[in-house]
């Protein structure tokens, strides 16, 4: 199976939800300040978008941003939760479980070495 345009759709996937959450960030400045919401989702932006480019690009560091981006996605989630209480816990624990499942895949996925000629 050709993992061409598998890896592509995942790093294509990568770069939209960098910039879905990237639009995030100006209403985080509007009213009062949430220093944390905006840490939390200007990691996922950046970590989104290197990821894309990482992935695309068959980086090294590809998965390494993969999983930054995994880790940022259960922060925001759990401190939304657990520190700021404007999420329910049960919702955050399982965005955040359900973020670094799918993080391992796609790192590992991505991870693995694209042999050429190779049956």
């Amino acid at each position: 199976m050709n993992r061409g345009p598998i890896v592509a759709v995942i790093a294509i996937a990568l770069g939209l939800y960098g910039i879905y959450i990237a639009s995030f960030l100006p209403g985080l400045f509007i009213g009062p300040p949430m220093p944390l919401m905006i840490v939390g989702f200007g990691l996922q932006a950046v970590a989104g978008v290197l990821a894309a480019i990482g992935v695309w690009m068959g980086f090294a560091w590809g998965p390494v941003a993969v999983v930054i981006l995994g880790a940022a996605i259960a922060f925001t989630s759990l401190s939304e939760a657990f520190l700021l209480g404007i999420v329910a816990v049960d919702h955050a624990v399982a965005v955040s479980l359900v973020a670094l499942l799918v993080t391992v895949l796609i790192a590992v996925y991505v991870r693995r070495p694209r042999a050429i000629g190779v049956r």
